[in-house]
């Protein structure tokens, strides 16, 4: 089964890695050491194979950063492209609840009304700078990452780039952008939430009503995503020494 649903929703999945991992290891990224990360991370599906590169990608954006990146790159459904897009027509999102204070509540996910405000509110600015939000030049040229959606912009990653871009007046900014262009297909989904979906199976009670709302879960699983199936039987299912796990995994693909 092919994972990778294009060459730009690949290009786009190792960017966000290489881009979150400026944040991890900083000081690697300020010497040459960050030059063979990159390399790496652009030879990873090859050399590791696709679900090794996949399931990095939903463990650092589901797992650590608790982003839908993982679920919208490995969507087939969408196709990308990379371009310049007017900021005025982007739909700004969530941050932390802090950010989201100002930019949901009070601007209404709006860039022009957020830029206004930043603006002519000292306290709101000094609330966030204080917060730690900030340029950080060795990541800030990253493209952002962009659902287009009733003619708008809607930043699934990428939103503090988008603020800075807001606050230095800046008309345009660069983004992937995608347009779900295939609605007959279907996602994938991590083999780490199947296997965490295993774990929960088997701390729990494990009643026949239980059992059964796990089964119905499972089928879920199996018909809505484009390798569940496939997961659930193979990498959970075989996998596991368990054989009250394996009897219940096999009631889900049935």
């Amino acid at each position: 089964m092919r994972l990778t649903p294009s060459k730009n929703a690949h290009r786009m999945a190792v960017q966000y890695l290489q881009h979150e991992f400026r944040k991890i290891l900083p000081e690697v990224f300020r010497t040459q050491g960050g030059r063979v990360i990159d390399r790496d991370f652009e030879r990873l599906s090859k050399r590791q194979g696709e679900v090794s590169f996949w399931n990095l990608l939903a463990g650092v954006s589901e797992d650590w950063k608790l982003k839908s990146v993982f679920r919208v790159l490995s969507d087939s459904r969408f196709s990308w492209k990379k371009k310049k897009i007017p900021v005025r027509g982007i739909i700004l999102t969530g941050m932390s609840p802090l950010m989201d204070e100002y930019v949901i509540k009070k601007c209404d996910r709006s860039p022009i009304a957020f830029g206004e405000m930043w603006k002519k509110d000292k306290k709101m600015r000094d609330k966030i700078k204080k917060s730690g939000f900030s340029a950080h030049s060795e990541r800030d040229h990253f493209p952002i990452f962009v659902a287009h959606e009733d003619g708008k912009y809607k930043v699934f990653d990428g939103m503090r780039r988008t603020l800075l871009a807001i606050i230095g007046n800046k008309r345009y900014i660069t983004a992937w952008v995608g347009d779900m262009k295939r609605k007959n297909e279907k996602p994938i989904i991590s083999e780490g939430f199947c296997y965490v979906f295993s774990q929960i199976y088997k701390n729990g009670k494990r009643t026949k009503k239980q059992n059964d709302a796990f089964v119905e879960v499972g089928k879920i699983i199996s018909k809505e995503y484009e390798n569940g199936r496939d997961v659930l039987r193979t990498r959970i299912g075989g996998w596991s020494h368990d054989g009250r796990i394996k009897e219940i995994f096999e009631r889900m693909i049935k």
